[in-house]
């Protein structure tokens, strides 16, 4: 089968998942209701940051230049968050804790009580499946009340701290090593 088929697979059978309730660790909800994270323990170190035209000539003027970055010791999610670990943010009134909201985030939110892109359209609202059309206003909101809930700090990703976690310390041009491979990856090709 060609990859655009075996990814179309690989799909529907996520979809399958969901609706059955998906069992692995880190896309669902802990006993409790809380979004059962799956967090990766990224250690310190420098890293590659940034493109080199002669390494990848695909890539774009504001990814460079390249230059050596250290980071402390972080952790990151090992999976984007899920519609279901999202609603349960949605479900807990999250919406309507004030205190979670940056002051520019309360003027945005208004009377809001969930998102409001794409939230009730059934194609994109799956259990299993990423979150999309969320604001920064949200996800930072988000993670307050995650942080809140878990008694310890949880932050968004950095734009340093994403490109380790994604790349390596290697350097690597995608988050695997070697050339571009549609089969490791949700992409057009």
């Amino acid at each position: 089968a060609n990859p655009q088929s075996k990814t179309k697979a690989r799909a529907e059978a996520g979809r399958k998942l969901a609706q059955l309730g998906d069992p692995r660790p880190g896309v669902g909800l802990r006993p409790d209701s809380l979004p059962d994270i799956d967090w990766v323990e990224i250690p310190a170190g420098e890293f590659l940051m940034g493109s080199d035209h002669n390494q990848d000539p695909l890539a774009a003027s504001d990814e460079m230049p390249q230059q050596t970055i250290y980071l402390e010791t972080f952790c990151i999610s090992r999976y984007p968050i899920t519609y279901a670990q999202y609603e349960a943010f949605v479900s807990d009134d999250g919406y309507a804790v004030d205190g979670y909201w940056t002051g520019e985030g309360l003027a945005w939110r208004g009377d809001k009580r969930q998102p409001e892109a794409y939230w009730n359209v059934p194609e994109w609202h799956i259990a299993n499946h990423p979150v999309v059309g969320v604001t920064w206003y949200e996800a930072y909101a988000f993670s307050r009340w995650l942080s809140a809930k878990l008694n310890c700090d949880v932050r968004l990703a950095t734009e340093p701290q994403w490109e380790k976690a994604a790349r390596g310390a290697d350097g690597w041009i995608y988050p695997y090593e070697g050339e571009f491979d549609p089969n490791k990856g949700n992409t057009d090709d």
